[in-house]
């Protein structure tokens, strides 16, 4: 499996032309999910079409920076519908 350009998982059985993934720790985002196979003596290498996935929830965002040596923090949270 492929999300947004990188793998994620490893190889995966097909089973009757079907492949099932199950992902449990993407994070917040929206993840554009295909599926690539590679090929073999028998079958040429394909990928599927897109699947996109937006995981909702909630991420913390921290901003800092520093004056005259002074160095400030502040940090939010930002929901992801």
């Amino acid at each position: 499996m492929v999300d947004n350009g990188q793998a994620v998982g490893g190889p995966i059985r097909v089973s009757a032309g079907i492949v099932s993934f199950l992902a449990t720790s993407l994070p917040v985002g929206v993840h554009v999910m295909t599926a690539q196979y590679s090929g073999d003596s028998n079958a040429l290498g394909s990928t599927s079409a897109p699947l996109t996935q937006a995981i909702t929830g909630q991420v913390i965002i921290e901003i800092s920076g520093s004056s005259n040596g002074i160095m400030q923090t502040a940090d939010f949270a930002a929901a992801v519908n």
